[in-house]
């Protein structure tokens, strides 16, 4: 048995290794290739000849070999030659364009030397190149002497000489403005820097964007609350007739002892937190409308006591049929108990805040605005606890808690400007006007808030 190529293949695979793929090779002879191609492509021959201009009876003086006998390649050089620019004078160019066009077929005789000789035999002139090959032959100025069997060469050559001024004249005043335009500054060469200044760089002028009146901010409130209890009702119907010596004789401390219920109950303070989205309007460069959406976490603790048994205890009600008491009974005991525990009063309310800013400092970077609000609140969710009406009991209070309430704000803040956006951070007091629970209730308590405001505000732009 033999194995098949595949199994060959893999134990040299496994011995050596794949084989590696002749990349440089490759890469290589594509680079020659490709030269060879572009040389061959770039490397074109010149294909474009001059014309024979053809000349007729053409007879050469001093002993030249006579243009009839010229091959095509020698009349090329010679007319080459004739048009170089080593050969040409303005003076001769303006001769040449300016004389007047005669017989072409009629023989002519070209005589060169010093002072070269053309003769014109039954009125004839010699082709412009010819003759002009055989003028600019040497590069200085030579005299051109002109024989005419008729009167009408005559007038001919009169006809030359004064087209010879006129182009004299043409390319002196081309000289003149042109030097006039080299002086119109006062000397013929500008220096660099002069030239400069009359072509100043200014520059892109900067983009100048308007200011938007309208602008978006995000904030976040690290805030601390504290209430703020009154029990000026309770008092009114503790005092009066038998209820009010019922109600003494349960009290925790001394009826003769003038105490409030803010000097019984042990109440702390915990932390919450204000997030909210404001759009700004501008009415003037310093002062701002604001308004919004903003979630509140209103919270603060409750230090008592839990007994073993719940104790029976009552909460006096005020409405408009009089007092109305209600008995529960309470594990909770504001004076003792078998171990300490802490009640959680929290509010999670959202609320539509409407306030002003005003810009009472204002740098390039660095400012000061101070800021106020009045805020309509809704309470989503509560976790509450009542206190009964002899200061000893706490109770669930959310079948009591106002739904609605009115909440104002302010502070001040500090800003500081960036390219897109402006942040601030500053003190912010937040307050509850009406009380947390409804008006049966007799002792009254109003929320403060103390937070730190960051906010981050940005213009609107199109």
């Amino acid at each position: 048995m033999y194995p098949s190529d595949q199994v060959w293949n893999q134990i040299r695979t496994d011995l050596h290794g794949n084989r590696s793929w002749p990349a440089l090779t490759f890469i290589s002879l594509f680079i020659i290739s490709a030269l060879v191609v572009a040389t061959l492509l770039n490397n074109r021959s010149n294909h474009h000849q001059l014309p024979i201009i053809p000349v007729k009876n053409l007879v050469v003086v001093n002993g030249t070999t006579p243009s009839s006998d010229l091959n095509p390649d020698e009349k090329n050089k010679s007319y080459l030659s004739s048009i170089a620019p080593d050969h040409i004078t303005l003076t001769t160019i303006a001769a040449i364009q300016t004389a007047p066009v005669m017989d072409m077929e009629a023989p002519v005789k070209v005589v060169a030397g010093p002072a070269p000789m053309v003769s014109f035999e039954r009125n004839t002139r010699p082709l412009v190149s010819d003759w002009s090959s055989s003028i600019l032959a040497e590069r200085t100025p030579v005299l051109v002497h002109i024989e005419v069997d008729n009167t009408s060469g005559a007038s001919i050559l009169q006809e030359v000489g004064a087209e010879e001024n006129k182009a004299d004249e043409s390319i002196t005043s081309a000289a003149a403005a042109l030097h006039a335009l080299e002086t119109a500054k006062g000397n013929t060469q500008q220096t660099t820097d002069e030239f400069l200044q009359a072509f100043p760089f200014t520059g892109n002028s900067p983009v100048k964007v308007k200011n938007s009146k309208i602008g978006f901010q995000f904030y976040l409130t690290p805030s601390v609350s504290f209430r703020r209890l009154t029990d000026a009702k309770l008092k009114e119907i503790i005092q009066s007739g038998n209820t009010a010596n019922t109600a003494a004789n349960s009290l925790p401390i001394s009826s003769s002892v003038p105490a409030g219920v803010n000097d019984i109950v042990r109440h702390r303070s915990s932390v919450g937190w204000e997030l909210g989205f404001n759009v700004l309007y501008s009415i003037t460069n310093r002062l701002q409308l604001t308004t919004g959406v903003q979630l509140n976490l209103r919270r603060y603790d409750i230090e008592t006591f839990m007994s073993r048994t719940r104790d029976l205890t009552s909460l006096s009600l005020v409405n408009n049929r009089g007092i109305e008491t209600i008995s529960f009974y309470s594990p909770y005991n504001n004076n003792n108990g078998y171990r300490a525990t802490t009640l959680h009063n929290d509010l999670y309310q959202v609320s539509a805040p409407v306030g002003i800013q005003w810009k009472v400092l204002e740098g390039k970077k660095w400012g000061l605005t101070a800021e106020a609000s009045v805020q309509p609140t809704f309470s989503i969710q509560a976790n509450t606890w009542l206190l009964s009406s002899d200061y000893k009991h706490y109770t669930e209070g959310n079948d009591l808690l106002r739904k609605w309430n009115i909440n104002s704000a302010a502070g001040i803040q500090l800003t500081y400007a960036t390219r897109s956006a402006t942040l601030s951070v500053g003190p912010q007091v937040r307050y509850q006007h009406m009380p947390t629970y409804s008006n049966l209730y007799p002792i009254r308590e109003n929320l403060v808030d103390y937070g730190i405001r960051m906010s981050i505000t940005r213009a609107y732009r199109k």
